[in-house]
């Protein structure tokens, strides 16, 4: 594009400045009207800018969509790498605690701009109600990598929990993690249904509750332990008049 059409598209602004702004402001509307809610009349009212300039600088409403969620999800993806390298770093040798490597994975979920993280919870949800293909490439490329180096090292601090079953934690965990923080305005159902006792609008108290509630989840029985002893053990006659004890495992 020429010189001029830039000046035509971004005005007196800075190009790169243009973009970051565009971003800014759509991460705003999404973060508040879900992935699909927001027009490009709004995003372009909102940022006070022109349909040219964000199709100057994302392409579509596609791309622009796209920026803005693997930006965000590359920020959560390093902020992760880097509390997990430093909880590595600082164990040596010794195992990492449970609970330390749980707050690290919850964090952009129950910590921090609230914003960036209704946001990241918006497209984990989309990915798992809606996928898109959109959606699929960023959790393939940003979470999926770093999911299966979280859940490594939780095997390694719950080592009593066979793979399925920290898979599973893993996955609910993160279920769990989502659901809750969707549902934090002043009149949310927690305060109502404990009257006011509970209140999921208080950050700190949900960061708290939601990792105490999760490390029980990891710290108690697996699933072949607990099926194994609930089972009773049958008894049969076998051909010469032994009786024999059959039993079933699971894999």
């Amino acid at each position: 594009m020429s010189d001029r059409s830039k000046s035509d598209v971004d005005g007196d602004r800075d190009p790169s400045k243009t973009r970051t702004h565009i971003l800014r402001v759509a991460e705003r509307l999404f973060a508040k009207h879900g992935i699909d809610g927001p027009t490009m009349r709004q995003i372009t009212a909102a940022a006070g800018t022109s349909l040219n300039a964000v199709n100057y600088h994302f392409g579509s409403k596609l791309g622009l969509t796209y920026a803005v969620f693997e930006k965000l999800a590359r920020q959560v993806s390093e902020s992760r790498a880097a509390e997990l390298k430093a909880l590595k770093n600082a164990a040596g040798e010794k195992p990492i605690p449970l609970k330390a490597i749980i707050r690290a994975a919850l964090r952009p979920y129950i910590e921090g701009d609230k914003s960036h993280r209704i946001l990241v919870v918006r497209l984990i949800q989309q990915n798992r109600f809606s996928p898109s293909p959109l959606t699929r490439r960023i959790v393939e490329t940003h979470f999926d990598p770093l999911a299966k180096v979280i859940t490594g090292m939780l095997h390694d601090a719950a080592p009593h929990l066979s793979r399925r079953d920290i898979f599973w934690r893993y996955y609910l965990m993160i279920g769990t993690a989502t659901a809750a923080v969707l549902d934090t305005k002043p009149d949310n159902r927690m305060t109502r249904l404990s009257k006011g006792v509970a209140d999921a609008a208080r950050t700190e108290e949900l960061a708290e509750q939601a990792l105490a509630f999760i490390v029980a989840g990891f710290e108690g029985p697996g699933t072949e332990a607990a099926q194994s002893s609930a089972r009773p053990t049958s008894r049969s006659n076998g051909a010469h008049g032994r009786s024999r004890i059959r039993t079933v495992r699971a894999y």
